[in-house]
Formats: structure tokens, C-alpha cells, sequence
């Protein structure tokens, strides 16, 4: 017996030591190796924006994820004959870019058309309106773009008669604002069934509708009257735009989008084409005069989708307006209106015309449903959202994560407190500093400032951020606008809002300078720290991601930017001239350049 005992004991240690052999020679392996890293970068500066703003020299990524963050030394010892090895010699890693509020989809072209009509004066807008009909097919349904004036405003469906009487013509000046001619309005109210319709304009004199649609019957038109357009046609051109975002360092977009939008992405996601992760806040409850009948049939698709994309959220029709048209409404009065345009002179309270919004806000909340990617300019806008998510939420945490709020233009103390209360994020928009141009902002089109652009404005351009000097005064525009340091210290996580390029967005709240050079309200300047998060860590919230994107930690989806100089170090008013590298989604290169 005991001999059978020694003899299984000899052959379980011979056995043991067999297996063994191999590692005698190994027995520095790491024991995170069960595979070896598919990339290491390393010799860098990795700035992981994690909640200790650590800084590390390398990481390694496997299977698309963050295996491990350390010092060169551990990290290389993670990698293996088949791993890539990329020597940063320096350069500076972050997590990559998410943009909290990206709504132009290309799917969005029949809404607004392809042609501009512009109404300078109705003579001249019906001239230019019918050069653009002539040898069309009769019967073929026309939309075009034009710019919103006193002029194009006034325009009844009898004028676009005289000009337009083969084709359905309809002249779309925003999502909310269409005049079209008699055959046009035709197919409306015989969708509707009525002409008693929210948002169908009677002349006073005749009480018949003049063609002039907006509120609720505007809603109806844009999302169920439209024609489906051709998504195979737009699928390529979707595709292109798509793929400019990696090239600036953003590796996530979030926005609002119609069904026609979703339907293109949804197909590019399906083929696994999509070269970004996107994030959707579904349209249908926007102008929607029936909003409980459309949950009730669709249901709670909040967070449906995968790592790729994802329905975060809908939303309901925005509180205020344009803010370079007037239209934004502050509890400021402009000390101008802005040219051409007839809007109060505190702005525009679009929840007047949608009377149907605040209950919209509630039956989204009971359906489990959150609220983001909605427009809110002014602080009088945001308090009459934030008063209707209050309600929502019946004195507790709102509903599928945090809400949010964007564009934020304007803030005050009560908007501050009600945010903080509501777990409601600030996706913060830099009025002074936007698309481009030195000019300090965004183009605004001439034809909505014409020949009135008051001369002696310090270099006035038509631009975003200048038009607001000159609604406001430049003296006005200083406490409580695009807030970031406010915010901060009130214990909120706001997010830096881009039309541009995310590093000119992070510079704009770091030096709070315009194009020009002017500093607009120095006392809300963020740090560089701050500025990073809220393009990175802080926005993954606004999606539910934050388990997963916006830091580089062991374990997240391996999505991150090499620059081209030190974020940290570089003269603050060249943080946006740093150059991307490399963008990397889910550990695969989406752009590269020379290194």
C-alpha cells in the first residue's frame, strides 16, 4: 500500500515538474499576461483624466480596452512578438474627444434643401424662386432653404402661387418655420384633416390659411408629412462626414436626430462601417401634438444599442430660439433687436406656440425616458426647463440617468441650485468662440444682417459672437455667460460644447478669449485639468458611459488622441493649434499622421 502511495507521488512530482520546464527560464512573466497587449505606447505622457488626474509614461491596450497604465519599464513587459509598439518620445495622450451636442446629419438635407431662396424683397425672392422651379417636373415636391427676415417671414402661399402653380413648394426657414404654396399646404391639412390645426396661420381678413406654418402643425409637416428620402443615395455621403470627426480627435458624438438620420446610421452600424461611436437623442417627441400615443407604441429604447451606438435619450420642442437672430430669451432685454427681425425684445418663448410641451416633459419622465440634447440659449429659457423637469421628477432622481441641458448661453443662482437639485448636466456652447473666423465666431448670414450692420462696433463682422455685442452690449456680457468656473464650483460636471474643433473649444474656456483677442468674463476661466474633463470624462455621463469612455483606466474601451505638443505645458493661446496624431477607437487606428 504504501509502495502505491511513493509510486503515485513520484509520478504526480515528475508530472508537475514536466509541466513546469518551459517557465523555468520565464520567471519574470507578469501575471496580467493570460495574452500579451495588442498595442503599447510608451516613453509619453499619458494624461488619463481620471479623477486624480493621473499622469502615467505608457499604457497597453488589448481587445480594444485599456489593459494597463504604468511606466515604461512595466508596460513594455506586457508586450509580446506580435504586439505594436509605438515609442511616443514625449508626446502627450488623452482620452478621446466627445462631442455632447452634433446634430447636422446628412439625412437632414430634405428638410432644409439643397437651394437657397433669399427674400431681400418679395419682387426679388419670387424672381429668384422661379428661376429655381423652372424645368422642374410638374407635380415634383421642392423644398428650399431661405434666411428668416421681416421679408421671407410675410411671404403667403398666394405669392408663391404667381410663381409655383405646378409644384408643391414649400420654403423652409427652420425646423419650425415653413411657408409653402397651395399645393404644398394641400397635402398638410389633408394630412391633418382640419385647418384648425395649432400652428396653421389664417390671414385675419379671410380666415383662410396663408401658407404660414409653424408650432405643432410645423412638427407635423417636418416629421410625418416630408417625403422619405433616398438613404441608400445618402449612405456614402454620411459615411464621409462621419469620418472627419476622428481627424479632430473625437471618437464619440452625441445629438439629437430624426428618424430619416437614425435610419442611415443605423444601416452604416449594422454593416460595421461606422468609423466613430455615436449616441442619439431620438426626435419624436419634438413638436409632437399626440406625444403619449407615440410612447406608447415605441416603448423605452433608452439605452438601447451596443458600444458602437446607442439611443440615450428624446426630447421634447426647445424653450427659445437662434441666439444671432434674437430669438434667444433672457431675463436680459437686448438693448437692439437684431436687423430685419421682428422678435420681442427679451426673446422668444417657443413653449408659448407648443402648449403641449410641459405635459410632454412629464409623459417622458413617467415612460422612463430622459431629456437631452435640447436647445436652451438664455437663462430665461433654461429656468422654464428646468421648472418642467422639476415637476417631472416629483421631488426625486430623474428618470434613465442624468438630463441635460445644451447650448447654456446664459446661466443664474436659480438655474445653478435647480441643476445641481435635478442631477441635470450644463453642456456649455462659448458664444464668443465658435466654428471659425476671426471674426471670433460663427458666420451669421448676411442677408438676416443686410445693409443695417451698424458701423463703429470694433471691427463688427457678421458673427455669431458679434451679433451678440451688438444685441447686448459688450459691457452686458460678462457675469453669468457660458459660465464654466461657476459651475464647477457648484459641484457640477459641465461640458465643453463644440461647433469646431475640440482644442478651440478647451482654449475658449481657458482663456475665455475671442478671435479678436477680447477676454469675455475672466472670472469664469477653467483650468487645464477642468478644460480635458469636460471634453472627456465629464460628457461620458451625459451618455451613461462613464463605466466604459472619457479616461484612460484599466478596463474602459481603449479610445484615445496622440497630440502633436504637451496639452499642459503649450502657451495657453496655442491649445488649439496642437495637431492630431493619431485617433484611436476600440483600440484600432480611425486617422493617423506622420508621428
Amino acid at each position: 500500500m504504501r509502495s502505491s502511495k511513493l509510486s503515485l507521488f513520484f509520478c504526480v512530482w515528475v508530472l508537475t515538474v514536466a509541466l513546469a520546464a518551459p517557465l523555468w527560464g520565464q520567471q519574470n512573466i507578469d501575471p496580467r499576461v493570460l495574452a500579451y497587449a495588442d498595442m503599447v505606447l510608451y516613453n509619453g505622457k499619458i494624461l488619463t483624466a481620471d479623477d486624480q488626474f493621473t499622469i502615467v509614461q505608457a499604457v497597453a491596450v488589448r481587445d480594444g480596452k485599456f489593459l494597463a497604465r504604468g511606466s515604461t519599464s512595466d508596460i513594455l513587459r506586457l508586450a509580446g512578438a506580435e504586439t505594436q509598439r509605438i515609442n511616443l518620445e514625449g508626446k502627450t495622450v488623452v482620452p478621446g474627444f466627445i462631442e455632447s451636442h452634433s446634430h447636422s446629419w446628412v439625412a437632414r438635407t430634405l428638410k432644409t434643401g439643397s437651394d437657397a431662396v433669399v427674400f431681400n424683397n418679395l419682387v426679388d425672392g419670387l424672381k429668384r424662386l422661379r428661376q429655381q422651379v423652372e424645368g422642374r417636373t410638374p407635380g415634383e415636391y421642392l423644398q428650399f432653404l431661405s434666411f428668416r427676415n421681416r421679408n421671407s417671414l410675410n411671404v403667403t402661399r398666394w405669392d408663391l402661387d404667381t410663381v409655383t402653380p405646378q409644384n408643391p413648394v414649400v420654403l423652409s426657414f427652420s425646423t419650425y418655420e415653413y411657408n409653402m404654396n397651395s399645393l404644398a399646404l394641400k397635402i398638410l391639412l389633408d394630412y391633418l384633416g382640419t385647418e384648425d390645426f395649432p400652428g396653421v396661420i389664417k390671414d385675419p381678413t379671410t380666415g383662410q390659411p396663408n401658407g404660414q406654418v409653424r408650432g405643432l402643425a410645423s412638427g407635423v409637416f417636418g416629421y410625418e408629412v416630408l417625403p422619405w428620402p433616398d438613404l441608400e443615395k445618402l449612405k456614402p455621403v454620411q459615411l464621409e462626414d462621419l469620418e472627419k470627426f476622428p481627424r479632430n480627435g473625437v471618437t464619440m458624438r452625441i445629438g439629437r436626430a430624426p428618424g430619416p438620420a437614425i435610419t442611415v446610421v443605423r444601416d452604416l452600424w449594422v454593416e460595421g462601417r461606422l468609423p466613430l461611436r455615436i449616441r442619439i437623442t431620438h426626435e419624436f417627441l419634438r413638436d409632437n401634438p399626440e406625444p403619449e400615443k407615440f410612447l406608447k407604441r415605441i416603448g423605452n429604447l433608452t439605452g438601447l444599442g451596443d458600444d458602437w451606438l446607442k439611443i440615450i435619450g428624446t426630447m421634447v420642442q426647445q424653450p427659445d430660439g437662434g441666439s444671432a437672430a434674437g430669438a434667444i430669451l433672457t431675463s436680459l432685454p437686448k438693448l437692439r433687436p437684431a436687423p430685419k427681425d421682428n422678435f420681442p425684445i427679451y426673446g422668444q418663448n417657443r413653449w408659448e406656440a407648443h402648449s403641449n410641451a410641459h405635459e410632454a416633459v412629464q409623459l417622458a419622465a413617467r415612460y422612463g425616458w430622459k431629456i437631452s440634447s435640447i436647445h436652451s440659449y438664455g437663462d430665461e429659457s433654461t429656468r422654464v426647463l428646468l421648472k418642467a423637469y422639476e415637476q417631472a421628477s416629483q421631488g426625486k432622481t430623474l428618470p434613465a440617468g442624468p438630463w441635460v441641458i445644451d447650448h447654456n448661453y446664459v446661466g443664474t443662482d436659480e438655474t445653478i441650485a435647480l441643476m445641481k437639485k435635478l442631477n441635470v448636466i450644463p453642456s456649455v456652447l462659448t458664444w464668443w468662440r465658435l466654428g471659425g473666423g476671426q471674426g471670433g465666431g460663427m458666420p451669421v448670414g448676411r442677408e438676416e444682417w443686410g445693409s443695417e450692420i451698424p458701423e463703429g462696433q470694433g471691427g463688427f463682422t457678421p458673427s455669431m459672437g458679434n451679433a451678440m455685442v451688438y444685441m447686448y452690449g459688450a459691457d452686458r456680457l460678462s457675469d453669468n455667460w457660458s459660465m464654466g468656473r461657476r459651475f464647477i464650483d457648484a459641484g457640477l460636471r459641465p461640458v465643453a460644447e463644440t461647433t469646431g474643433p475640440p482644442l478651440r473649444s478647451m482654449e475658449a474656456f481657458i482663456t475665455r478669449k475671442d478671435g479678436q483677442g477680447r477676454v469675455w468674463a475672466p472670472q469664469e476661466k477653467v483650468n487645464r485639468k477642468e478644460a480635458l474633463w469636460m471634453k472627456t470624462r465629464w460628457v461620458a455621463y451625459i451618455s451613461g458611459d462613464e463605466d466604459k469612455l472619457g479616461s484612460i483606466e484599466d478596463g474602459k474601451l481603449a479610445d484615445f488622441v496622440v497630440l502633436g505638443a504637451d496639452y499642459l505645458t503649450v502657451p495657453e493661446e496655442e491649445i488649439s493649434n496642437i495637431p492630431v496624431l493619431m485617433t484611436v477607437i476600440g483600440g484600432k487606428v480611425a486617422y493617423q499622421t506622420d508621428m
